[in-house]
């Protein structure tokens, strides 16, 4: 099981956001892909087996720690759209990783930084070492570099359980826009949305601490419709 040991927030050369706001986010994990012989997060992410064994099989189960670099404000949208009008249809998810290469650059970025501080005094300390096995489709880059990197998180890439945005709030007059200030569906009676799903953009960082603010928001506003005199 995945579980998070540490966390960091850190610049790189391509920030631009104001107030020294950091643009990557360091997960630190006991573990790696391998520690559990590919059974929990590989089947996660939907690794192959081609895949896992190429990269992973020398560490199977092996003693190994993680660091997971995490972009705080992708530029990149994605999409979700309903398959067909049946409500328990799962719908189509378009993830859309990298769609606007300056995140493959921050991430690149990252990666790169991460190894550095793998080679600090502490993490040196109880022989740590970078693992080296190539990615399936990426051999034809020098390992290390950064069309390498660049490659690899094309090939092996995930998302953190942020996901927002699919039902934006907005106004009338935008066409991306799903809810009005309410929470109100536009052209739906009788219907709000109330999650994760309402930002209009990602904030940085972990979300859990919006989506508390939004429920409590919209409680508000619910009373208020239906219970005008209390």
């Amino acid at each position: 099981m995945l579980g998070c040991e540490g966390l960091a927030y850190v610049n790189t050369k391509y920030n631009v956001f104001p107030d020294d706001l950091p643009d990557i986010e360091f997960i630190f994990t006991a573990v790696s892909l391998a520690s559990d012989g590919g059974v929990s997060l590989r089947q996660e992410m939907g690794i192959t087996d081609h895949l896992y064994n190429s990269v992973y099989s020398s560490v199977d189960r092996k003693d190994s720690w993680s660091i997971w670099p995490m972009i705080l404000y992708p530029r990149s949208r994605g999409k979700v759209l309903l398959k067909d009008s049946h409500p328990l249809t799962p719908p189509l998810i378009h993830a859309n990783f990298f769609n606007d290469t300056r995140d493959l650059d921050v991430i690149v970025e990252g990666i790169k930084m991460a190894i550095e501080l793998s080679k600090t005094k502490a993490f040196q300390s109880i022989g740590s070492t970078l693992h080296k096995a190539p990615i399936p489709g990426c051999s034809q880059y020098t390992f290390g570099s950064d069309a390498y990197w660049g490659c690899s998180v094309r090939h092996i890439t995930t998302q953190l359980h942020h996901q927002c945005g699919t039902c934006k709030m907005g106004p009338r007059w935008d066409s991306s826009a799903v809810v009005d200030p309410q929470l109100k569906v536009y052209g739906v009676d009788n219907l709000r949305v109330v999650d994760a799903s309402i930002i209009p953009v990602i904030p940085g960082g972990h979300t859990v601490a919006v989506v508390y603010m939004i429920a409590e928001k919209a409680s508000d506003m619910i009373k208020k419709t239906w219970l005008p005199n209390q």
